[in-house]
């Protein structure tokens, strides 16, 4: 199977719809409601009382939701990773190993605020990643900003992406003050626009009861399973970012600096899931989506196709076994 989704094939988009299904079974046999969390935006809540309405109070259709979202994320972070040439051929690698990875924690597969903010993310990271290609590139910067800024009132510590916009202009473009003050400006955007609605509604005492950031730790005395994903998924991004390093001067600057961006997008990702009043582990699936693209890179460079397939085989019944077995 591993095979198929080295392969480019549009055909291949069959197999991973049908790798989903199989593989987020239990979730969509076990639906839940949409997951809480004390840093969840205005918009987040307006949204999730609007589907709550849709789906009249039926946790199969929040579920089924998070489930669609997972599959075109998956698509979506492939087809950057293709465009840009990030690995040495275009595959259905990075998708493949999105939705099996993700499927290692529970709560990363139900309706969250995390999941809304990793699909505005997709399109914040193909934004930064044209960085370099760009002459003019305010108008870009400033949408980028306008993005992280919707991001932030879905799941407000997500304004913090801002440091990963300035750290890719460093990367990508030569110093330029006026740059980072258009991402602030387009970070702004969205709270002034939401206050002048609430104004319009006299609603604005609804700003001073958003969520502010704290900082929180995960509990030490996490399940056995939590620990063995985490250590899964934390080996593959070592093997994948060693294979990098062997390769990493042979490629062309642009990819190089991709690269860069990546690895800094995970540092970031994973410091703002301790952002928060209680730490929840459904916020670490923002750290998900740089890895993933390591952990790609780390099963294009096994190149003996019977250990790729067993290896495989083994974190496709992990994932399994995590489903039913686990807290």
């Amino acid at each position: 199977m591993l095979n198929s989704f080295r392969s480019g094939s549009p055909f291949t988009i069959l197999l991973l719809l049908a790798y989903t299904l199989v593989l987020k079974s239990y979730f969509l046999l076990h639906p839940l409601m949409p997951l809480d969390n004390n840093a969840n935006g205005y918009l987040y809540d307006l949204l999730a009382h609007s589907l709550n309405t849709l789906f009249r109070g039926n946790p199969a259709g929040f579920t089924g939701l998070a489930v669609l979202l997972l599959f075109t994320q998956s698509l979506s972070l492939n087809g950057i990773v293709n465009s840009y040439r990030i690995l040495p051929k275009p595959s259905y690698l990075p998708a493949m190993a999105y939705l099996l990875f993700t499927s290692f924690f529970k709560s990363w597969n139900y309706f969250s605020s995390a999941l809304i903010v990793n699909t505005i993310m997709l399109w914040v990271l193909a934004k930064l990643l044209a960085l370099y290609s760009k002459n003019s590139v305010r108008g870009d910067i400033f949408n980028t900003g306008l993005l992280i800024g919707i991001a932030a009132l879905f799941y407000v510590p997500s304004v913090f992406f801002l440091v990963l916009l300035w750290v890719a202009l460093l990367i990508n473009r030569p110093f330029k003050s006026a740059e980072w003050i258009i991402a602030v400006i387009g970070i702004l955007c969205p709270y002034y626009f939401l206050g002048t609605w609430l104004f319009l509604k006299n609603e604005l005492s609804v700003l001073w009861k958003l969520p502010v950031v704290h900082i929180s730790y995960p509990s030490l005395r996490e399940a056995y399973f939590t620990m063995a994903a985490m250590a899964l998924v934390l080996l593959f991004f070592a093997f994948g970012a060693i294979k990098l390093r062997q390769h990493f001067l042979k490629m062309l600057i642009q990819v190089r600096k991709i690269w860069l961006v990546l690895l800094v997008y995970v540092i970031i990702a994973i410091l703002i899931s301790f952002l928060t009043l209680s730490f929840s582990l459904n916020i670490w699936i923002f750290s998900m989506i740089p890895l993933t693209v390591f952990i790609a890179n780390a099963f294009w460079y096994i190149k003996k196709n019977a250990v790729a397939n067993v290896i495989h085989l083994l974190l496709f019944a992990f994932a399994i076994v995590v489903q039913f077995f686990a807290l």
